[in-house]
C-alpha cells in the first residue's frame, strides 16, 4: 500500500458518506499528519524478503537455538559478501538549471564475517576484476588493508577464505562455527576441517535470520558512504573531479568495518532471534 493508493482509498469513502464529502482536499499534508499521528511509515519492499517462509524461519531460528547452545559467543560467526557501488556519489545535486549525471555503476564484492560478541571482526575480503590496479603504482600490497582476490567469488576463492580461518583457529585451539547461508560459491567439499564446523541456513531465511543482513552490512555501508561524502568535499572544495580509485576505497573499507562497534553487531545478531535464551 502507497500513498497514492490511500488516497484514492479516501476519495472512495468520502463519496459513500451520507451526505458526500465536499470540502475535503485530500492533501498529501493531511496524508502526512495521519500516517505520522499511527506511526506509519514508507518500508522499501525487498524480493529476498518477501520470499521467505514464515515457518521455515520460526523452524530454522528454533534449530539454531540449539545448535549454537553448544558454543560461546565469541565462537560463532556469520559470513556474507555484498555488492559494493564503490563509486556512486550523490544521486540529488543542488543547480539552478537541471544537470544530466550518469550514475557509476561500477562494484566490488565486499565479504565479511564477524563472531556473535563483536570482539573479532575479520579482515574485509574484496573480490575485484583487476588483478594488479594501475593506481597501486608499483607497490602493490592491498593486503595491507583487506584480503585481496580478483575475479568473482568461486567456491576456490571461499575455501581459500575458509583455510586460512581454520587455521588461525587450529593455531589458537578454538572450534568455532560458521553461519553461512547456501549459495553454490559456498560449497567446501575436500576440506578437512577438525576447528571449524560449516552450519548452512535454512533456504528462503537468511533475510530474515542472517545476522549480517540484519543491520550489520547496512552500517558498514553507511561509514563508508559518510568517508566517500567527505573524499567528494574534498574534491569540490579543490577543484578536483569526484571520483575514487581502488587504492582509496580499500582503505575506506577497512576503515569503515573497524567503525561498525560491538554493539551494533552484538544488537543484529540478538535481532535474529537465532541466540539461545
Amino acid at each position: 500500500v502507497n500513498d497514492e493508493m490511500l488516497l484514492e482509498k479516501c476519495h472512495v469513502l468520502g463519496e459513500r458518506l451520507v451526505s458526500g464529502v465536499q470540502d475535503f482536499a485530500y492533501s498529501k499534508g493531511w496524508l502526512a499528519n495521519f500516517k505520522s499521528g499511527r506511526g506509519i511509515s514508507h518500508h522499501r519492499l525487498h524480493e529476498e524478503a518477501a520470499s521467505a517462509d514464515v515457518t521455515a524461519i520460526m523452524a530454522g531460528c528454533a534449530e539454531l537455538q540449539q545448535t549454537l547452545a553448544d558454543y560461546s559467543p565469541d565462537d560463532i560467526y556469520n559470513f556474507d559478501e555484498v555488492g559494493l557501488f564503490y563509486k556512486l556519489g550523490p544521486s540529488r545535486t543542488l543547480a539552478t538549471a537541471p544537470l544530466g549525471h550518469k550514475k557509476s555503476k561500477e562494484h566490488i564484492t565486499v565479504a565479511l564475517f564477524c563472531n556473535t560478541s563483536g570482539t573479532d571482526l575479520r579482515k574485509p575480503i574484496v573480490i575485484t576484476r583487476a588483478k594488479r590496479p594501475q593506481c597501486f603504482g608499483k607497490i602493490f600490497q592491498p593486503t595491507l588493508y583487506t584480503e585481496y582476490f580478483s575475479n568473482r567469488l568461486s567456491s576456490v576463492i571461499f575455501q581459500e577464505i575458509i583455510r586460512a580461518f581454520h587455521r588461525d583457529l587450529h593455531l589458537q585451539g578454538r572450534h568455532c562455527i560458521l553461519l553461512l547461508d547456501n549459495a553454490s560459491s559456498h560449497a567446501v567439499t575436500v576440506l578437512q576441517l577438525t576447528n571449524l564446523k560449516l552450519h548452512f541456513l535454512p533456504p528462503c531465511t537468511t533475510s530474515s535470520i542472517q545476522p549480517l543482513n540484519a543491520g550489520i552490512i547496512r552500517a558498514f555501508k553507511a561509514h563508508y558512504r559518510c568517508q566517500l561524502v567527505q573524499l567528494y568535499v574534498n574534491c569540490a572544495e579543490e577543484g578536483r573531479i569526484q571520483t575514487v580509485d581502488l587504492c582509496q576505497v580499500l582503505q575506506m573499507i577497512r576503515l569503515a568495518w573497524h567503525n561498525v562497534t560491538a554493539t551494533t553487531v552484538k544488537s543484529c545478531w540478538h535481532h535474529t532471534g537465532i541466540l539461545p535464551c
